[in-house]
């Protein structure tokens, strides 16, 4: 029996938290909030580590426009093919990854890292390793990433957390994920109760 496509509940609750975040920004004082909450490389803390990933800076609305396009062009896809706690779970993962990479490239930094590109880069990673033919489009993006590191032309942009974030992406996928990247790519039959009856969500 065909799989049954499961709505991407996943991807459309992390937009709508991403969403509502940056409207709650837009309402108060969204830099106030994005100082407090976000990461500083200076003095790194848990809670900035994870707020840092729904926080987007209140003045750049291409910076979270970008994430949430990209974020519901990939992640409806990759939530489909993993499941829904997989797929928070390489969110999350590729998050704190990025912001790892990022303190550790500027480790005296006390400018708040905020964004949800690291997330976006891992699941745009498992993406390509999902699904060869989107590699192109995968790998150009990182490729511009790349380029902005060693030029230091990215001026206010993370672009280490988005190495972070890329490759964090692409290990969980390739270790932890590995079963399911055999079957999407053929190298590997499904078990047979996962032929016979429609996919668990997660």
């Amino acid at each position: 029996m065909k799989r049954r496509a499961c709505p991407p509940v996943a991807t459309l609750a992390l937009l709508a938290v991403v969403c509502f975040v940056y409207a709650t920004e837009l309402a108060g004082d969204g830099l106030a909030i994005c100082r407090e909450f976000g990461l500083t490389p200076s003095h790194p803390t848990v809670v900035g580590l994870f707020a840092s990933m729904v926080l987007h800076d209140p003045a750049s609305w291409q910076h979270v426009l970008g994430n949430a396009v990209m974020l519901l062009a990939a992640g409806v896809t990759v939530e489909r093919a993993l499941g829904h706690l997989r797929l928070l779970t390489l969110f999350a993962a590729a998050g704190i990854g990025g912001a790892l990479m990022h303190v550790a490239a500027d480790p005296t930094s006390v400018t708040p890292m905020v964004g949800s590109s690291a997330a976006v880069f891992g699941i745009l990673a498992s993406l390509g390793m999902l699904y060869p033919r989107t590699v192109g489009f995968v790998a150009t993006c990182a490729a511009w990433n790349i380029w902005q590191t060693v030029t230091g032309s990215a001026g206010q942009v993370a672009t280490a957390a988005h190495l972070g974030g890329f490759a964090m992406g692409a290990l969980l996928t390739a270790i932890v994920f590995s079963r399911q990247l055999a079957e999407i790519r053929g190298w590997r039959r499904a078990p047979r109760s996962a032929r016979a009856v429609a996919a668990a969500p997660w």
